[in-house]
């Protein structure tokens, strides 16, 4: 839940800790081969995530 914190991790132009940190765990749930993503992109954003 929040994956797109309303367009602000899109945006480097925030740069606080909890944009930071959900940037950090998206990047992390996408370089992960373990699991395979989809993201419902409705309001904040949502991420599914499914172990392979």
């Amino acid at each position: 839940d929040n994956v797109l914190w309303g367009g602000k991790v899109a945006d480097s132009q925030f740069q606080n800790s909890s944009t930071l940190a959900i940037r950090a765990l998206n990047q992390k749930l996408h370089h992960d081969e373990r699991i395979t993503l989809s993201l419902v992109p409705i309001a904040d954003g949502l991420t599914l995530a499914l172990k392979r």
